[in-house]
């Protein structure tokens, strides 16, 4: 109850200032000129004025939102680009890791390494043969005959292509699950390689254990 007539008390204060203020009594002894007609008109230009002025401010806000939008869709749309970018760098570097043959490890060791992942003890696979059977730098197309008199034009450097090495090993006491997994592992252990043939040998005291041999091409590039 206090507080309301504080309130009251200091609402009154502030109309009994504005009352005192000559501009305020200049403008009330205007306004008690005007007859009902002009009071009406300025009460609805008032009001037309107020409305304006809210539609202008709503607009300018809603406005300024959507430039806000736009300009964060903006930046998430160059945010998605810029991953997408880095996405599509990070593979296409796998892809050339993979075919460049990932290094210089030689491709019997690479299989053989890959038997631990599947549970299978190094020495039970044992490389049996390992070629180059094709690639290396490919020809380079070869120049026009100089004309008679003048220097022979040098051949340009080979360029580089695919060396494809065949390797085969085989596998011996192993279960099924060991080998699926050890054939997975050859294909998609980080260097381009394919198995070629895989031939599965049942142990004959029907142990359950199985002898294989495996034939993969193995692909890098050569300069």
């Amino acid at each position: 109850m206090s507080d309301d007539s504080a309130f009251g008390r200091f609402t009154q204060q502030i109309s009994d200032k504005l009352q005192d203020q000559v501009w305020f009594q200049q403008g009330k002894a205007k306004w008690d000129e005007l007859d009902a007609r002009s009071k009406m008109a300025v009460k609805y230009a008032l009001l037309v004025s107020i409305s304006v002025s809210l539609v202008g401010g709503v607009g300018s806000y809603l406005y300024t939102v959507a430039d806000k939008k736009h300009e964060i869709e903006e930046k998430l749309a160059l945010i998605q680009k810029i991953q997408s970018a880095q996405d599509e760098l990070r593979r296409l570097k796998d892809v050339t890791s993979r075919f460049s043959g990932g290094g210089d490890e030689p491709w019997g060791q690479f299989v053989q390494s890959k038997a631990p992942d599947a549970g299978i003890a190094p020495d039970s696979v044992k490389i049996v043969t390992e070629s180059i059977v094709s690639g290396g730098a490919a020809p380079a197309p070869a120049p026009k005959s100089a004309s008679k008199g003048k220097d022979k034009v040098e051949s340009p450097p080979a360029a580089a292509g695919p060396e494809e090495t065949v390797v085969e090993a085989s596998v011996d006491h192993v279960n099924v699950r060991q080998l699926t997994k050890f054939v997975h592992s050859i294909e998609n252990g980080g260097r381009t390689v394919k198995i070629r043939r895989l031939q599965v040998d049942a142990a004959p005291d029907e142990s359950g254990y199985l002898s294989a041999t495996i034939v993969v091409s193995a692909f890098r590039l050569k300069q």
